[in-house]
């Protein structure tokens, strides 16, 4: 056979032999306790809404989201084996019935010991432009790691400690090589597959979503009455949610209309809410020094909040009731206050303006306000996220 025909059919056979082995699932691996389904689940294909169209994406070029590697992900996510006695995992602060966020105001790590800062929710981490109450990171694949190695929550702080218990267990291989092409064990691989699952984990399946596509017609009296006060109130000048920004219907015969020019500006940044006149935690202070941010905090999305308290950095408020009493009355004024939360002309929130006094804004909603206040906020709950199988505990 001419030698130039040979080398041209070898490479076609070559590439033949390479599509068909992509084209075939790969094996899933077994082990005792852990039972995942034997066709890979679908974490690539996300598909938001409309609504989320113009959200920033944290997604680096270089670590896409992959079925196989958001599977590895998950798996990691839920052993304890990132621990440093093996009791405790990411979903023991962060539990899917809770939208991945802890029962406790502050959790429990692998020592007994409790952590400083009440866990915050893991979802829509794909749109997020920094992590942790002090937004001390602005990498999703740098945040999943720092819990690993903190000597509170789980306790690895030495790279070769923790890529030998997982090169302990014999289901890690083939994940490995499912996920990045060979099993070999990384600090990156590790960071790379936990990154993934995490930022697949999507919540857009709520009432409050449906409203958005059908001017809220599915939404009753009360919660369109708490719609109608979160607008007024202006409470989305700091918790954005998406479609909000092109609200434009009637409630009880008066306009519901979005007041801001830019919404998204606010959706993921920092506040002082007047929690104290002293913080003892000063937020963001104790990762920059600079007195301005002395009891900043990250702002969080109030998506799923029937589901994530207690509420605040330190989980000082039980109930959505507290957290609307402190807006209403116990707002303190700190020198760092945000001027969201600033009298302007008056003091109730249908007059509360940017500039004003400096003295805190009293929102003054009464009780019947407040109850439809949270029965709004009982439409962001998202029963598909708590139940999906594929953001479960693998091990049984």
């Amino acid at each position: 056979m001419n030698t130039k025909r040979f080398i041209f059919l070898s490479a076609i056979a070559l590439i033949t032999g390479l599509w068909a082995a992509c084209s075939i699932e790969r094996p899933q691996p077994t082990a005792q306790n852990l039972q995942l389904p034997e066709v890979v689940d679908n974490y690539e294909g996300i598909t938001y809404p409309q609504s989320f169209k113009n959200k920033p994406d944290n997604t680096p070029i270089a670590n896409p989201i992959t079925n196989h590697g958001a599977t590895l992900g998950r798996v990691l996510f839920y052993d304890g084996r990132l621990s440093l006695n093996g009791t405790t995992s990411c979903a023991s602060c962060h539990h899917q019935s809770k939208a991945f966020s802890d029962v406790t105001a502050q959790s429990v790590g692998f020592k007994g010991d409790l952590t400083k800062r009440n866990s915050m929710p893991i979802f829509n981490m794909q749109f997020l432009e920094s992590f942790f109450w002090d937004s001390r990171v602005n990498r999703l694949e740098d945040q999943v790691i720092m819990p690993v190695a903190d000597h509170i929550e789980m306790g690895i702080d030495k790279e070769e400690v923790l890529i030998a218990k997982l090169g302990s267990a014999k289901y890690y291989p083939q994940l490995f090589e499912n996920a990045f092409g060979d099993e070999t064990i990384s600090m990156e691989r590790i960071q790379n597959a936990l990154a993934q699952f995490v930022r697949s984990i999507a919540s857009y399946n709520s009432k409050f979503d449906e409203g958005v596509k059908n001017e809220f017609a599915n939404f009753t009296a009360k919660e369109l009455e708490g719609l109608h006060l979160f607008t007024n109130a202006q409470c989305q000048s700091c918790h954005a949610l998406e479609g909000i920004e092109q609200l434009n219907i009637l409630n009880n015969g008066d306009l519901i209309e979005n007041s801001l020019d830019d919404i998204s500006f606010f959706g993921d940044s920092q506040a002082n809410i007047g929690l104290e006149k002293v913080y003892e935690d000063k937020g963001m202070y104790e990762v920059t020094g600079s007195l301005s941010d002395v009891g900043r905090f990250k702002i969080p999305n109030l998506r799923n909040l029937e589901l994530t308290g207690p509420y605040m950095h330190d989980g000082r408020f039980a109930t959505l009731e507290d957290v609307l009493l402190h807006y209403n009355e116990k707002i303190e004024p700190h020198r760092n206050l945000d001027f969201r939360l600033k009298s302007g002309v008056g003091n109730t929130y249908e007059d509360a303006a940017p500039t004003g006094n400096g003295q805190p804004v009293q929102f003054d909603f009464n009780k019947e306000e407040r109850d439809a206040l949270i029965a709004f906020f009982k439409t962001l709950t998202d029963q598909q996220l708590i139940t999906d199988d594929k953001y479960s505990n693998p091990f049984n």
